[in-house]
C-alpha cells in the first residue's frame, strides 16, 4: 500500500498517527488513496484521503473526507486542504476517536467494567512485541479453538441455567468478532478481547465466569494462547 501513496502524505500520516495506531485500521480502494477507520465494531467513523491534487505552483492539495467533524457534530466533512491541514485535522480526528472510546459512566456497563478491571492480573501479557505483532498462525488456530469452546459453553449455560438470550448473544457476538479479526489484531488486542468476554460472563453468572477463568488459567489454556 505504501507505494500507492505520495511520500509526503505518507510521512505526514505516519508522524501524526504512530501514537494512535491501536485506534484504527487502515485500507485503500479504487476511489481513495487511504482510509483510516475506527476499530470499534459499531463505529462508522473514518478519515479518508480521496486524492491528491497538484496546484499550478506545484504544491499539492488533498481532497479529504472525515466523520465526525468534531465533538459537536457527527456529520461528514469534505474539503480540499494542504498537507499541514491534513496533519491538523487528522490529529484532531484521532484525539476525538480516543476520547469517544473512553468508558462512559452513563452509556457503558460499569458492572462489566469493574470485572474487566479486576481481571487485569489474570490477563497480563509479557511478550515484548504484544503491541506490535499478531500471534503466529498456529497460535491463532489454538486461540480460535479456545474461543469456539467458550461459545459452546455459553450456549449450554443458556439452555441449562436460563440465562438471558440477549446477554448471551452479545458475548457470542464478541467471541465471533475476536475470531474474525484475530489475523489483523496485535497480541494485546486479542488478549484484551478475551478478557472482555470473560468479564461479561461474570456479569451473567458467577459460576460461568469462574469456570471460564479457571479454564483460561490452566496450563492447557495458557499453552493455547502462548504456544509454549
Amino acid at each position: 500500500m505504501k507505494r500507492t501513496i505520495p511520500l509526503t502524505l505518507r510521512k505526514a500520516i505516519e508522524e501524526v498517527a504512530v501514537n494512535y495506531k491501536n485506534l484504527f485500521t487502515i485500507e485503500s480502494n479504487e476511489s481513495s488513496l487511504i482510509i483510516l477507520k475506527d476499530k470499534e465494531k459499531d463505529s462508522d467513523f473514518y478519515y479518508k484521503i480521496v486524492k491528491a491534487n497538484t496546484e499550478t505552483n506545484n504544491q499539492s492539495s488533498y481532497l479529504v473526507q472525515y466523520k465526525p467533524i468534531n465533538e459537536d457534530s457527527l456529520s461528514v466533512n469534505t474539503q480540499n486542504m494542504s498537507i499541514m491541514s491534513v496533519k491538523m485535522t487528522l490529529t484532531a480526528w484521532l484525539k476525538l476517536i480516543q476520547e469517544t472510546n473512553k468508558e462512559s459512566p452513563i452509556f457503558d456497563d460499569l458492572i462489566v467494567q469493574s470485572y474487566y478491571d479486576e481481571l487485569e492480573s489474570d490477563f497480563e501479557i509479557l511478550d515484548e512485541d504484544a503491541d506490535v505483532n499478531a500471534y503466529s498462525i498456529g497460535q491463532q488456530r489454538k486461540i480460535i479453538e479456545f474461543l469456539s469452546h467458550i461459545a459452546v459453553t455459553l450456549q449450554a449455560y443458556e439452555i441449562e441455567k436460563g440465562y438471558d438470550k440477549n446477554e448471551i448473544k452479545e458475548i457470542t457476538d464478541l467471541v465471533e468478532e475476536t475470531k474474525e479479526t484475530i489475523s489483523r489484531s496485535t497480541k494485546r488486542e486479542v488478549f484484551n478481547k478475551i478478557r472482555k468476554v470473560v468479564a461479561k460472563t461474570f456479569k451473567i453468572g458467577l459460576e460461568i465466569g469462574e469456570k471460564l477463568l479457571v479454564e483460561f488459567s490452566t496450563e492447557f489454556a495458557k499453552k493455547m494462547i502462548t504456544g509454549n
